[in-house]
């Protein structure tokens, strides 16, 4: 513990990580959300994973105590998993909504587009439940 008070950058990332993570693990949990939630908490895990794997990763890495790599290695995975879970669970309400046409192609298509063009600005992919993340 006397790692994180030493340097509380990487306890802060360790803490934010798993917040997303733990908000997402709680959504579907409960499985309380249409489609423009999920794409919504996607879109964060998206900006918060990418923001952290483009720009502090690294730095963080280098400059933290074993102890403090482990956490934020831990609190990465456990957020990259939300993801993945968050994708599955978006293409899972996607195919429920084009079916039921509860929701505007057009619609659809924007949200795909998107999910696509972030992932691809934050340099990962979307896909279906098999999603690959590229951090």
């Amino acid at each position: 513990m006397r790692d994180f008070v030493r340097f509380p950058f990487a306890a802060l990332w360790v803490a934010i990580l798993n917040q997303e993570a733990r908000e997402t693990e709680y959504m579907l949990e409960r499985g309380v959300y249409d489609l423009a939630a999920i794409h919504n908490r996607e879109m964060t895990l998206l900006e918060v994973g990418g923001g952290y794997a483009t720009t502090v990763r690294k730095l963080l890495l280098e400059e933290a105590s074993q102890e403090q790599r482990d956490a934020l290695k831990r609190a990465h995975d456990r957020l990259k998993a939300a993801r993945r879970a968050a994708a599955a669970a978006y293409q899972f309400r996607r195919e429920q909504a084009e079916k039921q046409a509860q929701i505007d192609p057009a619609k659809l298509a924007d949200l795909d587009r998107e999910r696509r063009e972030r992932a691809r600005e934050l340099g990962e992919s979307v896909g279906d439940a098999s999603l690959e993340t590229g951090t």
